[in-house]
């Protein structure tokens, strides 16, 4: 795995275009033009804790860059088999009226703790300012406002998912369906108007394919979730094919949540990003540390707190617990801190 995080801003400026604030009136300013003013309706953000993180996923540094891809698919695809083997996961899933694809398992994993390869975004600006400050120690040292080294930010990720070079998982479903046309007509001269219809009927149930085939879409297992609808659902068209994809659980419903699923072992998103139809212009918005308290405390009177993020009702913590028992590679179960979310 290449290195954690970055060593200065002018190494991380190679990735994102940055942005820096350093007064309560600064930010303000910019939450208040994210929330109405429309250019930045098709925006997503992520929360860092620490302006030096690279974006990985969870399970990209849980494993810590020892594995190679196909050990690496291999671990995901087991745990992803755990589940599918928990008979309470599963009634859960029916009673929720969901699918019960790869993607939707590894969503539910994401959003209980366990390591994926699903990089969590939020649609909304306030809520990656609490992901952001989320400190698990909550402590909350004194910054030398005058201390402009990295070390001293948190940042905020942000890139615009109706960006023409965004590559999302719609893009990838439009290729695969092309891909499919392909080999249908092939099939067809081939074997026999029997195989007519093939590329329709696969494309119904693109998001049922197994881990081990979305880890070859994109860009080495890149891509998004874009048409984000009411609870968890997303739906687009190809051509005149419509699909729908639900990936509904009370926790990435409140945090109106969006992922980024990166199949890669070892790279982290804004690396691979780069290759993206000739690179995904991404943001980043650097904030000094001596803000942070100030910002808890005008989250924690919006109500936007732990708890509420993080809902601690008999639900979810029966599907930790599960996920816990689960034979599931320990490097990827749910861990023992209060602290679901890692960044």
């Amino acid at each position: 795995m290449p290195t954690l995080d970055y060593t200065d801003f002018s190494e991380k400026r190679s990735y994102f275009t940055s942005y820096f604030i350093h007064t309560f009136d600064e930010l303000c300013s910019f939450v208040k033009c994210v929330c109405f003013d429309s250019n930045f309706s098709s925006f997503v953000f992520r929360g860092m804790k620490e302006a030096k993180y690279k974006c990985y996923s969870s399970a990209q540094l849980r494993t810590k860059g020892e594995l190679n891809q196909e050990a690496y698919v291999s671990k995901i695809k087991s745990a992803i088999q755990a589940v599918r083997n928990s008979e309470f996961i599963m009634n859960y899933l029916d009673n929720q009226s969901c699918d019960k694809s790869d993607l939707q398992i590894l969503a539910l994993m994401q959003h209980y703790g366990c390591g994926t390869p699903i990089i969590d975004y939020t649609t909304s600006i306030l809520n990656a300012l609490f992901f952001a400050t989320d400190r698990c120690e909550n402590t909350q040292g004194t910054v030398d406002i005058n201390d402009n080294s990295i070390n001293s930010y948190i940042s905020i990720l942000a890139f615009d998912l109706d960006d023409p070079n965004h590559v999302s998982i719609e893009e990838s479903n439009a290729v695969d369906a092309d891909r499919l046309r392909y080999f249908e007509s092939i099939a067809e001269e081939t074997h026999g108007p029997q195989y007519r219809g093939l590329a329709r009927t696969t494309l119904g149930s693109f998001f049922s394919l197994p881990f081990d085939e979305l880890s070859n879409l994109g860009n080495g297992g890149l891509f998004s979730v874009k048409c984000r609808m009411s609870d968890g659902i997303y739906q687009f068209c190809v051509g005149e094919t419509e699909v729908k994809y639900d990936i509904s659980n009370e926790r990435v419903d409140i945090q109106e949540g969006v992922f980024i699923f990166n199949a890669n072992c070892s790279e982290p998103y804004e690396t691979l990003a780069q290759h993206w139809h000739g690179g995904t212009k991404n943001y980043c918005i650097n904030i000094h540390k001596s803000l942070e308290k100030g910002i808890k405390q005008c989250l924690y009177r919006l109500g936007i707190t732990t708890d509420y993020i993080y809902p601690k009702t008999e639900l979810s913590k029966k599907i930790i617990e599960e996920l816990r028992s689960l034979p599931i590679s320990e490097s990827l179960k749910p861990k023992k801190s209060s602290c679901i979310m890692e960044q």
